[in-house]
């Protein structure tokens, strides 16, 4: 016996904003912050699950293809997800599982801006920040139903993420 499941999904984005600071406190001539974007993200998806031998083993498996697009950036990616899980006795249980996903940066991290929020700090945007996909596998010994032995594989591309840093020059963060 096993299920067959399937999907798909489609979703436009369309973003202007205008943004202007005001900084009486600085000598800084402020310039309006105008950005806009297109966000196009479409998806496919189709899986499998279901069972073996009795339930002694389990299995659950897709493919989800994704299509994604922001601006000039465009990106095809096939994510599969699968998991394993084999009852070898009553006490001992093996699982293995692959996953892949993905975080998008937001959309105020991709807007090319430079702001101020006191003397000394000033926050910028970016807007060459592309999707993170995270891809892991894990394998998994359930010993007398009570300790684990897990092995496990990450590798993450493009990661990103906020960091403060002191400017060399200047009193600024």
């Amino acid at each position: 016996p096993f299920t067959i499941s399937y999907g798909a999904s489609y979703s436009y984005v369309k973003t202007n904003n205008y943004q202007l600071q005001d900084m009486t406190s600085s000598t800084e001539i402020q310039s309006p912050i105008l950005s806009s974007s297109k966000e196009h993200t479409a998806d496919g998806y189709v899986g499998i699950s279901g069972s073996l031998w009795k339930g002694k083993l389990s299995y659950d498996a897709s493919v989800k293809y994704e299509y994604y697009k922001i601006n000039d950036y465009r990106k095809n990616t096939f994510m599969p997800n699968m998991s394993l899980t084999w009852k070898l006795v009553p006490s001992h249980t093996l699982m293995l599982s692959y996953n892949t996903y993905r975080i998008y940066p937001s959309y105020w991290n991709l807007q090319d801006y430079k702001q101020q929020s006191d003397e000394y700090v000033w926050v910028y945007g970016n807007p060459d920040l592309k999707p993170v996909t995270y891809r892991n596998l894990n394998l998994t010994w359930l010993i007398q139903n009570r300790y684990t032995l897990s092995v496990l594989y990450y590798r993450i591309s493009n990661f990103f993420q906020s960091q403060s840093f002191q400017s060399p020059d200047e009193l600024k963060l």
